[in-house]
């Protein structure tokens, strides 16, 4: 198989549910996403070339804000007070994005 380029995706889930998926963004630009955790709980999400980041964050324990970047396939960021699960997937172009081969 030839190298392509790798597409990754950015997934939000809340109590187990998605919420949203965003593509990272490319060059200079920014995202800005704002998490609704329910009851006036948010998270905010800052997307850029170069990963993932919370702003953000109305817990207590602001563990998800310090978290810092994540900008690989598998790596995640968690705020358990708000059951927010941000999670980066990503395939080579023209790959499955299994990992696995099922008979």
């Amino acid at each position: 198989m030839g190298r392509g380029s790798q597409h990754n995706k950015v997934l939000v889930e809340v109590d187990g549910t998605l919420q949203g998926s965003y593509d990272l963004p490319t060059g200079s630009n920014i995202r800005e996403i704002l998490i609704d955790a329910g009851d006036g709980r948010y998270n905010q999400m800052i997307l850029t070339s170069t990963g993932v980041s919370i702003k953000e964050a109305s817990c207590l324990d602001q563990i998800c804000v310090n978290w810092g970047n994540i900008n690989k396939p598998g790596q995640t960021i968690v705020c358990l007070p708000h059951k927010v699960v941000i999670r980066i997937i990503g395939n080579q172009e023209g790959e499955s994005p299994l990992d696995d081969i099922s008979f």
